[in-house]
């Protein structure tokens, strides 16, 4: 019984000291800089204003030219989602990828109008192949028929050069297929029409957001705020220390009952006795 009392004891005390450790940790993310006020004020996406002419949307974090999707219109905006390294995960309508941070103005407003939205035509009498890449070595995805009118426009972006003397730029787009189908991918914009060459500026803006704050990763505690970890942590820690004062306890009882047992004491022997006269002996 000591011994189980012994373990549950030092278990109880371990998981206390366990909590606390994680109650300083706590507190000492509270005690850096601005940490609760991150917290509480960080956003699942924000809008990043593009400003400059050049600014890309790319496949993965990296500014290879390979990896560019299409050149984003300028003054347009981009919903940001997360940062890894020197880039922001976005989204540019419903097309996802990378953009430069540095490239991007993170702002604290919903603009009304923040993608360009056009469409533009194919007037290749054979219709156009929709390409993975702007190149007419990669995989068709589609054909684009003749006089096809239904193509959204995402931006451009220069790829083969497909017809010597004429354009290398290739437009990035959505094409919906006449089964409900729709795919993205590249088009020659030699073969195309019907899509303005100026792009009309977007002069939204709102004040400047200078470090954008995501959401954290869920923790061992499962992304809980600091207040509602602290509460869990008193809450447990608590019943522990309760508990192992009632083991520790009843043992010491015990062991000064057991005591007071041991101790010795005299006790008074009973003796049978009668008196007589010495007269009797004579």
């Amino acid at each position: 019984m000591k011994k189980l009392s012994l373990f549950l004891g030092l278990s109880l005390n371990f998981f206390c000291l366990f909590a606390f450790a994680i109650a300083a940790g706590v507190a000492s993310d509270s005690g850096a800089s601005g940490a609760s006020v991150l917290a509480s004020s960080a956003r699942e996406e924000y809008y990043a204003k593009v400003t400059e002419d050049d600014i890309y949307l790319y496949s993965s974090p990296s500014s290879l030219s390979a990896n560019q999707l299409f050149e984003i219109p300028k003054s347009y905006f981009l919903v940001i989602m997360a940062e890894k390294e020197d880039f922001y995960y976005a989204r540019y309508n419903d097309v996802y990828g990378y953009v430069r941070k540095s490239q991007v103005s993170v702002m604290d407003g919903t603009p009304q109008s923040p993608f360009y939205s056009t469409s533009f035509r194919v007037f290749s009498l054979g219709g156009l192949p929709l390409y993975s890449k702007p190149s007419s070595q990669s995989e068709m995805i589609s054909q684009v028929p003749y006089l096809a009118e239904n193509l959204v426009y995402y931006g451009k972006v220069t790829g083969e050069h497909l017809v010597p003397e004429k354009s290398s730029t290739w437009y990035f787009c959505k094409f919906t297929a006449e089964d409900g189908n729709f795919y993205q991918g590249y088009l020659y914009s030699v073969f195309c029409d019907k899509i303005e060459e100026d792009i009309p500026l977007n002069t939204e803006t709102f004040p400047l957001i200078t470090t954008p704050l995501f959401p954290t990763e869920p923790t061992e505690l499962g992304g809980l705020s600091n207040t509602a970890k602290v509460l869990i942590i008193v809450g447990v820690s608590v019943p522990c220390a309760v508990i192992l004062y009632l083991l520790i306890r009843p043992t010491l009882s015990h062991g000064q009952l057991s005591k007071e047992k041991r101790s010795p004491f005299k006790r008074k022997r009973k003796t049978d006795y009668f008196e007589f006269d010495e007269s009797d002996l004579g």
